[in-house]
């Protein structure tokens, strides 16, 4: 239910190997700059507490992100009129160029704007939250969707030289079955078969307790809203993939009902948060029924 390692010792020596000068030399005229992507490397670590290596990663991949994110921001004021000449937009008095078309996705003004923000460091941290922040419900959707497939992926059949059938699984079924299996041989007792439960119904309450208390990220105040409603929202998802894994346990690999003691954890932590009937929005006055 943790989709990120925790930083270590180890893992800050690794990272400090890696971004060493001996690996990655700082140039002034380069493509990127080391100081910079080690500064929101770590800097992403601390606030999400995610090891410093896979903080890099992150940081790389916002970095070789930028250019479309630039191109998908719409074009700079100086850039609309340069295709709109081209286009002879003023002798076609009508132009798919103007900045009400699809092409143009925001104003002129706003373009030029977010063009002249874009490198400032409120906004990569955004940018690096954002992916952070997929990235963590995008490993739980993987994990949901594996795991389902060992259940609903049926057999196929396949019929050898001598016509005799054979069954083959989908490469789906067999790495949720391995996922299944590394589960199975954690259950050293018959009472921790259903600990899987209790693990589920805890990550519920850290985001569900996560939408009520907020990020407690320390970012700035221009892009406070933003984050807050990008951490509500992750945390929403994730509760829904979270349910799905449970309830996929529940119906498909166990061979009888759960404990008492696991159905009183549920009933008790859906009492206590209402049955999901409201959650309320740190960032925001909005209900989500």
């Amino acid at each position: 239910m943790k989709p990120f390692s925790s930083p270590s010792q180890t893992t800050k020596s690794k990272f400090e190997t890696i971004t060493a000068a001996i690996n990655v030399t700082p140039t002034q005229n380069g493509h990127y700059d080391i100081n910079e992507i080690k500064e929101d490397a770590i800097w992403l670590s601390q606030e999400t507490k995610i090891d410093e290596v896979l903080a890099l990663r992150i940081v790389i991949l916002e970095w070789q992100r930028r250019p479309a994110s630039q191109l998908l921001s719409g074009f700079t004021e100086e850039e609309a009129l340069s295709v709109q000449d081209a286009a002879g937009a003023f002798n076609l008095g009508a132009s798919t160029f103007w900045a009400n078309s699809s092409i143009l996705s925001a104003p002129v003004g706003a373009s030029a704007q977010f063009s002249t923000l874009f490198n400032a460091r409120a906004q990569r941290q955004l940018r690096l939250l954002d992916i952070y922040l997929s990235e963590r419900i995008h490993i739980l959707r993987i994990h949901e969707v594996l795991i389902r497939g060992k259940t609903t992926a049926g057999p196929q059949q396949t019929t050898s030289g001598k016509g005799k059938a054979n069954a083959t699984d989908t490469w789906i079924q067999e790495v949720g079955e391995t996922i299944f299996s590394k589960q199975q041989s954690e259950w050293q007792k018959p009472v921790q078969e259903y600990d899987f439960l209790i693990q589920c119904i805890d990550a519920l309450q850290l985001r569900l307790a996560g939408i009520e208390k907020g990020s407690g990220w320390a970012v700035p105040e221009s892009i406070l809203g933003s984050a807050e409603e990008k951490w509500s929202l992750c945390q929403c998802i994730e509760i829904v993939h979270i349910l799905h894994l449970m309830f996929t346990h529940v119906d498909s690999f166990y061979k009888k009902l759960p404990p008492t003691s696991v159905v009183l954890a549920w009933f008790r932590f859906m009492g206590q948060w209402d049955f999901f009937k409201t959650i309320q929005f740190v960032s925001s006055e909005r209900t989500l029924l």
